[in-house]
């Protein structure tokens, strides 16, 4: 370990849904251990809702027990989409209480991140957004000790923040964000994104070119559970979306427009009676998307799994013979791409998803998926009708949405970068 290189993780994800969100870190973690060169450290800032602070200490189960792992609470006094549903005064007092907060938080992690590279003496540190807060922190240890840093980006933080509060681009807290973001930016020595969209967006800040690393996913397909599904029948036909079932109070979708197929579905089974729909997952959307489909009298059209095993989630997919990727219509969906369209492709499935900018880089209508027009009931029912209908379009959209897996979004292709990267800043 003394000729090895020091990489500081700071993973600040804010996440509430009880799942385990950070593949990607962990697929970054498995790559500086594959190597001799790096020995990495986490430190893990969780958010610990005030009344239920049980549930960060039972999340501390999903990180890596192969290396030193430190935690940072994070309090928050509750949900932030909590913000849309306060009136002027509840809405000032939900901005100061949680300002107060995060100053608290920011100071602590900027102390904690402080005395471990002091302490372990720290090569790189290595930050992940959202929030931008981890990397903020990471610039003032840095104009303290000198070390660099490596900004990873997997979200606009401050549009996806403003966007749960209900907050415009005017306001005072977005300002402030943006502007926390181009200096984390143009300070690093290195940024990291998640895909084109994004890199070219922040290219714009003048900082380090950014390098794209593609999430990718790696499935071993003999963990793949092969077995009857309950509660189907062999001949029913699966239209599936898998995930956390979460939506916005007031109705706009974070980033899912969960509801679209349902609404959907009396459309698809007019020619189709044995589709069916299953959502994968689970989440505080789930109850709602449960009511809206009694309503319609889609009881025996739509099925709940709630949580399933890794395995099981894999064999829902390869039994599928459509999944889904339904994103709102929201800032950040046009330059994110979820961690599922990988393993999506990587098992040959055709795909249906919206015509935005960072699916488009992906997915090429006709080829590799087909594409509707955002938050269109009609264009949605249409694809998937045209994949249940055209079993030949279907195996050929399969088919070379797994060749461009392999091809240019696997693992064993992206991920070398990242060490490629770290060489550069500190050889």
């Amino acid at each position: 370990m003394n000729n090895q290189k020091r990489i500081l993780i700071i993973d600040s994800v804010i996440s509430l849904s009880g799942t385990n969100q950070r593949f990607r870190q962990r697929k970054g973690i498995d790559t500086i251990l594959g190597t001799r060169e790096y020995c990495p450290y986490i430190l893990i800032s969780e958010p610990v809702l005030l009344g239920k602070p049980q549930e960060f200490f039972q999340r501390k189960s999903f990180y890596d027990n192969r290396i030193e792992t430190y935690f940072v609470p994070n309090l928050l006094i509750g949900s932030l989409a909590s913000n849309r549903i306060l009136g002027k005064i509840g809405k000032i007092m939900f901005s100061i209480c949680n300002l107060l907060l995060q100053s608290m938080y920011l100071l602590h992690l900027t102390i904690q991140v402080l005395c471990l590279v002091l302490i372990k003496k720290i090569d790189l540190m290595h930050a992940h957004n959202p929030p931008d807060l981890a990397g903020l922190a990471s610039l003032v240890v840095s104009k303290i000790t000198h070390v660099p840093y490596v900004f990873e980006i997997h979200d606009r933080s401050p549009e996806f923040f403003c966007d749960e509060m209900g907050l415009t681009e005017a306001s005072v807290v977005f300002r402030l964000m943006k502007t926390i973001e181009y200096q984390v930016v143009v300070n690093s020595k290195g940024v990291i994104t998640v895909n084109e969209r994004t890199a070219d967006y922040f290219s714009q800040y003048g900082g380090p070119t950014p390098v794209t690393i593609y999430t990718g996913t790696k499935i071993n397909r003999n963990d793949i559970i092969k077995k009857p599904l309950e509660k189907r029948r062999g001949h029913e036909r699966i239209i599936l979306y898998q995930g956390t079932l979460n939506m916005a109070i007031i109705g706009k979708p974070a980033f899912y427009d969960l509801e679209l197929p349902i609404k959907a579905m009396p459309y698809i089974i007019e020619n189709f009676e044995d589709a069916i729909l299953v959502y994968v997952g689970e989440g505080s959307g789930r109850p709602r998307l449960e009511k809206r489909s009694k309503l319609m009298g889609l009881d025996s059209k739509i099925f709940f799994t709630g949580l399933v095993s890794r395995g099981q989630l894999f064999e829902w997919i390869r039994k599928a013979e459509v999944v889904l990727i339904p994103f709102g219509d929201n800032p950040n969906c046009h330059t994110t791409v979820p961690s599922k369209l990988y393993e999506y492709m990587a098992l040959g499935k055709p795909i249906v998803a919206p015509r935005l900018p960072g699916l488009s880089e992906i997915l090429d209508h006709e080829r590799n998926g087909l594409l509707y027009t955002v938050n269109s009931i009609d264009a949605f029912s249409e694809c998937v009708q045209r994949l249940l209908d055209d079993s030949e379009l279907a195996k050929k959209i399969a088919s070379n949405a797994q060749q461009d897996f392999i091809s240019k979004f696997s693992q064993e292709k992206n991920w070398p970068k990242l060490i490629s990267l770290y060489n550069s800043i500190l050889d």
